[in-house]
């Protein structure tokens, strides 16, 4: 496991969520200078730390592990996914609830497409 690729990705995760490693160290039910030592490459999680992160930011496990450089598709899904956050997170609670609806319609429109097929 490449170490200094971890504590990237993790960084990465956590700053596109908004979250602080304080944050991080309260949920994950740890100390907040461990989770610092993960993202500095000090130490490594377990695997039921690393498997609870990625269920905190919806990613599969093997997406924390992946190299970020190395692919440029994956790159730009999570630059996407970043710009998407962020830019969520700065709407109004009445934004927020119109993209909310805004998605589920077109969840609801896809499942209708995929019946049709």
């Amino acid at each position: 496991m490449d170490l200094e690729l971890l504590a990237k990705n993790l960084r990465f995760f956590r700053k596109a969520h908004g979250y602080t490693q304080e944050y991080l160290g309260e949920i994950l039910n740890i100390q907040r200078q461990s989770y610092c030592n993960y993202e500095n490459g000090r130490r490594i999680p377990n695997i039921e730390i690393l498997v609870d992160i990625a269920q905190l930011y919806g990613v599969t496990l093997d997406i924390l592990l992946k190299p970020v450089n190395n692919n440029s598709d994956f790159a730009a899904s999570n630059y996407t996914l970043s710009q998407l956050i962020t830019d969520f997170q700065a709407l109004s609670e009445s934004d927020k609830k119109e993209v909310q609806a805004f998605i589920s319609f077109k969840k609801s429109r896809h499942s209708d497409t995929s019946i049709e097929d």
